[in-house]
C-alpha cells in the first residue's frame, strides 16, 4: 500500500480471503483483483467517479473506506469500499498540492504527501486540515510515507533522491538515511518482517532496503528492472508471504519473494481488468463465503473444490481461503453450514 506501514504478512495469520485495490492512474479509477491470483474482481471506483483525477496513493482509513489521493485536484477523496460510492472529498486545502502519498497515523490524523516540502496532517475525523507536520529535513516531494515499528515516520523524498526520517509526535527532523546512488527518484515505502525498510526506487525501477537502525543500505533487493519491472510506484506484502510493486509503465503489479527479491512473475499481467498505469495498493480481507473456483459467485462449480479442500487433498493457499466460508480463519465443519447457505441462497 502506498505510503503506508505495512508488515509482511508472513507473519499475519492468512484471513478468509484477501483482495487488491488498484489506483489505475490513466484511467481514473480503481481496480479489484483477488490477491492470491490476480483475477479481476471488476472496478470498484468507476472512471472519474467523485470527480477522481489522476489516482495515485490509496489506503484503508479507520473506518472501513477507501482514501485515495485525487492528485489532478489536489484532494484526498473517500469511497464505500464495498460499492465503490463516493463519499466526497475527505482532505483538501492547507497547502495540499499534487497528492501522492498517504498514511493514517498511531494517532488517528491522516498524513498526506505531495509535490511540496512538508508532510501535511488532516483530522482523521473530519478531513480538516491541521497544517505542515514535518518540521526541516530539506523535504522535495513526498511521494512515500511509512510510520515504522520504531514509532517514526519515514518519507521518500522524490526531489532529492533521500529517505527521511521524523519525530512521530512532534514531526522535528531526526536525519536522513544513507545517502546512496543507487536511490532515484524513490516512491513507495514499507516495512517487512525483518523491521528492514524496503524503498522503491523509480528512476531506475529497483528497490532498496535498509536497516533503520543503522541507516545504512543493505543492499539492492530487486535489481533494476527485474521481471521487466519499469517506473515501480507502490509496493505492498502479498498475502502468501511475497512482494508486490506496481510497475506504472507496463501496466502490472509483479510479484516477488519476500526473503530473496526473486522474481515470481506477474500477479496482474499487463492491462488485465482495464489497468492502466498502476499506482497505489491496497490489501482488504473480505469474505469469499465460499467461492473456491474465483468466479464471482458460489455456485455448484464449487462444491468439488470446497470439498477437496475440507478433506485436506488440496492445499492451495488461495482455495483454502476461499472456502472457509464462516471466515473463522479454518476450513472446517464450521463451513460446511455456511456453504451450503451460500450455495442455496446466493
Amino acid at each position: 500500500m502506498l505510503g503506508t506501514v505495512l508488515t509482511l504478512l508472513a507473519a499475519v495469520p492468512a484471513p478468509a480471503g484477501v483482495e487488491l485495490l488498484v489506483t489505475s492512474f490513466t484511467t481514473n479509477s480503481v481496480i479489484r483483483y483477488n490477491a492470491w491470483t490476480g483475477t479481476p474482481r471488476g472496478t470498484l471506483v468507476a472512471p472519474s467517479s467523485g470527480g477522481l483525477a489522476f489516482p495515485i496513493g490509496a489506503a484503508l482509513g479507520p473506518d472501513k473506506r477507501l482514501y485515495v489521493c485525487s492528485s489532478l485536484n489536489n484532494a484526498v477523496l473517500r469511497y464505500d469500499v464495498e460499492t465503490g460510492t463516493p463519499l466526497g472529498a475527505f482532505a483538501f486545502g492547507g497547502g495540499l498540492t499534487f497528492p501522492q502519498s498517504l498514511v493514517f497515523g498511531p494517532d488517528g490524523h491522516l498524513y498526506v504527501g505531495g509535490s511540496g516540502t512538508a508532510v501535511l496532517r488532516f483530522n482523521g475525523l473530519t478531513g480538516a486540515a491541521m497544517g505542515p507536520f514535518t518540521i526541516g529535513g530539506h523535504l522535495s516531494g513526498a511521494f512515500g510515507l511509512a510510520f515504522g515499528p520504531d514509532g517514526r515516520l519515514y518519507v521518500s523524498s522524490f526531489g532529492t533522491n533521500r529517505v527521511l526520517r521524523y519525530d512521530a509526535v512532534s514531526g522535528a527532523f531526526l536525519g536522513e538515511l544513507d545517502a546512496d546512488p543507487r536511490l532515484s527518484s524513490p516512491y513507495g515505502l514499507v516495512f517487512g518482517a525483518d523491521g528492514r525498510l524496503y524503498v522503491v526506487s523509480s528512476e531506475n525501477a529497483a528497490v532498496l532496503r535498509y536497516d533503520v537502525t543503522t541507516g545504512q543500505v543493505v543492499d539492492v533487493f530487486i535489481e533494476p528492472g527485474t521481471g521487466g519491472l519499469t517506473s515501480p510506484v507502490g509496493i505492498a506484502p502479498g498475502p502468501g508471504g511475497d512482494l508486490l510493486i506496481s510497475s506504472f509503465a507496463s501496466h502490472e503489479v509483479l510479484r516477488f519473494d519476500a526473503a530473496s527479491g526473486q522474481f515470481l512473475g506477474p500477479l496482474v499481467p499487463g492491462g488485465a481488468g482495464g489497468l492502466n498505469g498502476p499506482a497505489g495498493l491496497v490489501l482488504r480481507w473480505v469474505c469469499s463465503r465460499g467461492d473456491v473456483n474465483d468466479d464471482g459467485v458460489v455456485s455448484p462449480l464449487d462444491i468439488p473444490l470446497f470439498v477437496d479442500v475440507l478433506l485436506a487433498f488440496d492445499h492451495d493457499a488461495a482455495r483454502r481461503d476461499a472456502a472457509d466460508a464462516n471466515c473463522d480463519g479454518a476450513v472446517d465443519g464450521g463451513d460446511i453450514q455456511p456453504f451450503v447457505r451460500n450455495l442455496l441462497f446466493p
